[in-house]
């Protein structure tokens, strides 16, 4: 767009009348790309925050799920010890929910 003589996306800046002169069609030119690239890259980050967030919960689910699994089965471990460490997975388990 800016080789024929208009801006790439041609939004609405009251500082900037790119008509004026080929200078301040390049300004306006590169104003419009950091804007919209801007907005797109904190677009694109927002949308994906939640499947990121599911990914972070499901694998730190999936950790407790193998503690708990493990749990009982050290033979070097009494009953006291055993009921810690499924204490303290019950602790990382209320953690993660809140």
């Amino acid at each position: 767009a800016v080789f024929k003589g208009r801006p790439p996306y041609n939004l609405y800046n009251p500082l900037l009348n790119w008509r004026n002169s080929h200078w301040e069609l390049v300004l306006e030119s590169i104003w419009e790309y950091l804007l919209v690239d801007g907005l797109s890259t904190i677009e694109a980050t927002t949308d994906s925050y939640a499947a990121i967030y599911v990914c972070i919960m499901r694998a730190h689910m999936k950790t407790l799920l193998m503690r708990i699994e493990k749990l009982g089965s050290n033979p070097e471990c009494n009953l006291n010890e055993n009921y810690e460490n499924l204490k303290m997975c019950i602790k990382d388990h209320k953690l993660l929910l809140k």
